[in-house]
C-alpha cells in the first residue's frame, strides 16, 4: 500500500532543494559578475589605451619638453606632477590630468598657447594667449565613459608626467589609471577597485630647441 511522504521526508526534500538553489543562484551570480568584470576591464583598457596613444603621439612628435609640474592655485599646489608643457613649431601645448571629482570623471585635456613661457609655466592653468581653447583627451561621460586618476603607490599618487634627459635623448614617462566612470554605479568600482594601471615610455623624436 502506497502510504506517500511523511512530513520528516517532504522537509529534508524541501531542505536538499533550498540548499541546491542557493548552489545554483551563487553560481549563476558569479558567473554574471565575472563576465560583467571582464566586459569592464576590456572597456577600460580600451579606452585607456586611445588616451595612452594620444598623449604618447603628442609628445614623441613635440620639440621639447618645457617643464613638467604642479599646478598652483593661490595656496593650493596639486600633488603629484599633474601636467606637461610641450614645445613644438612656435606653438606651446599643456596637457592636464584633472583628478575626478563625485561628480564628473577625472580627464585629460590640453590647451594649446602661443609663448614664450618658460619653466614657471607649469604651475599655472594658464600659460599665454590660448589658440583654441581646451581640448578633452579622454572620453569624460561619467556614465559610459573612463575615469582617469593618479597611480596610487603605498597610499600616495604617483607623478602622471616626469621628464628625464640624458644627453641627447629625452624621455617622458606617462602614468595613470583608469576607472568607470564616477556614476555608471557602486557595482562598478566592486569589479575593479584599484582600476586598470597604464604606463610608457615616449622618446622625444623631434629635438631642436626654443
Amino acid at each position: 500500500m502506497n502510504r506517500g511522504f511523511t512530513l520528516i521526508e517532504l522537509v529534508v526534500v524541501l531542505g536538499i532543494m533550498a540548499v541546491l538553489g542557493t548552489i545554483m543562484t551563487n553560481f549563476l551570480v558569479q558567473t554574471v559578475r565575472g563576465e560583467n568584470k571582464s566586459n569592464l576591464v576590456n572597456q577600460l583598457k580600451q579606452n585607456g589605451q586611445v588616451v595612452l596613444d594620444t598623449l604618447s603621439s603628442q609628445i614623441r612628435n613635440s620639440e621639447e619638453v618645457v617643464c613638467t609640474g604642479s599646478i598652483q592655485e593661490g595656496s593650493i599646489t596639486y600633488h603629484p606632477t599633474d601636467n606637461i608643457v610641450l614645445y613644438s613649431k612656435g606653438i606651446y601645448t599643456q596637457i592636464v590630468l584633472s583628478e575626478p571629482t563625485a561628480s564628473t570623471n577625472g580627464y585629460v585635456y590640453e590647451t594649446t598657447f602661443i609663448g614664450p613661457v618658460d619653466s614657471s609655466a607649469c604651475t599655472v592653468s594658464h600659460i599665454g594667449i590660448s589658440i583654441n581653447g581646451q581640448i578633452n583627451l579622454s572620453n569624460s561621460d561619467p556614465v559610459n565613459g573612463i575615469s582617469l586618476d593618479f597611480t596610487s603607490s603605498n597610499g600616495s599618487g604617483e607623478d602622471a608626467f616626469s621628464y628625464n634627459a640624458n644627453g641627447s635623448t629625452e624621455v617622458v614617462n606617462i602614468q595613470f589609471s583608469g576607472f568607470a566612470g564616477v556614476n555608471s554605479g557602486s557595482s562598478y568600482d566592486l569589479l575593479v577597485p584599484g582600476g586598470v594601471p597604464f604606463q610608457t615610455a615616449v622618446e622625444i623624436r623631434g629635438q631642436t630647441g626654443v
